[in-house]
């Protein structure tokens, strides 16, 4: 998420996105990226990279978005090892590309075939910085079910607020400490 002087692999805030199941697979913040252990980087087989870092969320390797009739059931096929493999069918979800928007990269893919453009991103300043996810959605015949993150600690936390100040009536929290949420409650309230 931030370039860092070298490249992205030196910079400190980092998002994983998995194009066959269309999810955000991990976030996570640290000096180092991943251990650089896999076939492709150090010869080493039946291994996968790790994430190296404080890791801020990880979604399960399944469906980042609900199929077509509102499940998440993983219908990719099985492997010899059990686990799923292959993109998801394309009435489902179909990875169109990426591209820069600036410093940002954008994020193109369908799901059930609406358009869906994603940003991801970092706001605010350590220790209350937060990872984003910032979605634009093309037309669509009925409601999508998307899984935004699901946080190391616990269940993400749903934050309601009814400002007039803001265009922001919802803010899903991953883990966060008391004072920081009220200090967001009160932001947004115009108390602070």
């Amino acid at each position: 998420l931030d370039p860092g002087p070298g490249g992205i692999s030196h910079g400190r805030e980092f998002f994983l996105f998995e194009t066959d199941t269309l999810r955000a697979a991990a976030a996570w913040s640290g000096s180092e990226f991943i251990d650089w252990k896999n076939i492709a980087f150090n010869g080493q087989h039946e291994v996968h990279a790790s994430i190296l870092g404080t890791v801020q969320f990880a979604n399960p390797d399944a469906p980042g978005w609900a199929d077509p009739d509102g499940a998440f059931a993983d219908k990719r096929i099985t492997g010899r090892d059990g686990n799923r493999y292959g993109p998801m069918a394309r009435s489902w979800g179909h990875w169109k590309g990426l591209f820069l928007h600036g410093d940002q990269v954008v994020l193109s893919y369908t799901i059930a075939g609406a358009d869906v453009l994603e940003m991801p991103g970092a706001e605010g300043t350590q220790p209350a910085r937060a990872m984003t996810r910032t979605f634009n959605i093309g037309p669509r015949p009925k409601d999508l079910f998307l899984q935004v993150a699901r946080g190391i600690r616990g269940e993400p936390k749903l934050l309601r607020f009814d400002s007039l100040k803001s265009g922001l009536k919802e803010i899903a929290l991953i883990h966060a400490a008391q004072q920081q949420v009220r200090n967001l409650a009160a932001q947004q309230h115009g108390e602070a």
